[in-house]
C-alpha cells in the first residue's frame, strides 16, 4: 500500500482525505490518505517522521506552504516560479521534491466555470503562501489589473482588507478572489459585506468547504456569480496524484465525494 497525507494547522476542515480515498477506490488503487494537524514549530520533525514511515507523497496546506520549502531536497520549476509548495513527492531513496499544483488547479477551475482572466480587473483578498502564488498565476494568465487587500498591509499599493477603500474598489472589479482563511469555519463572518459586491461580477472563494460560506451568500444576494473552492481542490489534487503515481485521478469520484 502506498501512503499519502495532507499537513496543515488546523486540518479538521480538510476534504482532501475524502476526495483522494474516493478516487483511490474508484481506480482500484491500493493507497491510504491521512490528515495530520501539525503545529508550525513541529513541521520539520513531522516531515522527517513521515519520510521514515514510508509516505510517498504529501499535500501541504495553510500555514505551511512556504515553511515546508527549506526541508525539501529540491524544488520543481512550478514551486520556484510561484514561491510556494502544496505538493511533495517523496522518492524511494528519501529525496523530496516540492511542486505547486495550486495555480494549475485554480486557473483550470476558473476556465471550467467560464470565468475570463485575460484582461480582467481583479481584486484578491489575502496574500499568504497561496495568495502570492495565485496572484503570480493571474498575472501570467494576462489579467488586466490586479490589486491585493490584506489585513496586514505588506507591500506598497496593497489595500487594508477592512477599509472603505477596499469595499469601494471591490465594486469596480470583474473578479474578486478570497484567499484568506475566512470562511473555513462554519459561522465565520463574510470577508466583505453585501455592499462590496455587485451584479455581473464573479466572486471566487478559495475555501473548499462542505458548507456555503457567508461570503458566497453575500455575493449571491448582491447578484454576483459566486463559486467555492471545491473545483480548485479537485484539480490541484488530481495533479498531485499524477505527480505521485503517474496515473490519472478519477475527478468525477472526487467531486461526488465532497459535493
Amino acid at each position: 500500500m502506498q501512503k499519502f497525507a495532507v499537513l496543515g494547522h488546523p486540518i479538521s476542515h480538510s476534504l482532501s482525505p475524502r476526495m483522494h480515498l474516493a478516487s483511490f477506490a474508484s481506480l482500484g488503487f491500493d493507497g491510504s490518505y491521512d490528515a495530520f494537524d501539525v503545529a508550525p514549530e513541529l513541521l520539520g520533525e513531522k516531515f522527517k517522521e513521515l519520510i521514515q514511515q514510508g509516505y510517498r507523497g504529501l499535500n501541504i496546506t495553510i500555514p505551511h506552504k512556504k515553511a515546508i520549502m527549506p526541508f525539501l531536497s529540491r524544488l520543481d520549476e512550478s514551486a520556484e516560479k510561484y514561491g510556494a509548495v502544496n505538493t511533495v513527492v517523496i522518492e524511494g531513496d528519501g529525496t523530496t521534491i516540492g511542486y505547486n499544483t495550486d495555480v494549475y488547479g485554480f486557473l483550470t477551475d476558473l476556465k471550467c466555470k467560464d470565468v475570463t482572466v485575460k484582461g480582467a480587473k481583479i481584486l484578491m483578498l489575502g496574500y499568504g503562501g497561496a495568495g502570492a502564488a495565485l496572484a503570480c498565476g493571474l498575472k501570467n494568465a494576462g489579467c488586466g489589473e490586479l490589486k491585493i487587500a490584506n489585513r496586514t498591509v505588506r507591500e506598497e499599493g496593497m489595500l487594508p482588507l477592512s477599509s472603505n477603500e477596499c469595499i469601494a474598489y471591490s465594486r469596480e472589479v470583474d473578479l474578486i478572489v478570497n484567499v484568506t482563511p475566512v470562511g473555513l469555519k462554519e459561522g465565520d463572518e463574510p470577508v466583505l459585506p453585501i455592499e462590496a459586491f455587485r451584479q455581473g461580477q464573479v466572486f471566487y472563494d478559495c475555501a473548499p468547504t462542505s458548507h456555503e460560506t457567508s461570503s458566497i451568500k453575500c455575493a449571491k444576494i448582491a447578484g454576483a456569480r459566486a463559486f467555492d473552492g471545491k473545483g480548485f481542490l479537485i484539480h490541484q489534487g488530481a495533479k498531485a496524484f499524477e505527480l505521485w503515481t503517474g496515473l490519472c485521478a478519477d475527478t468525477a469520484a472526487m467531486y461526488a465525494a465532497i459535493k
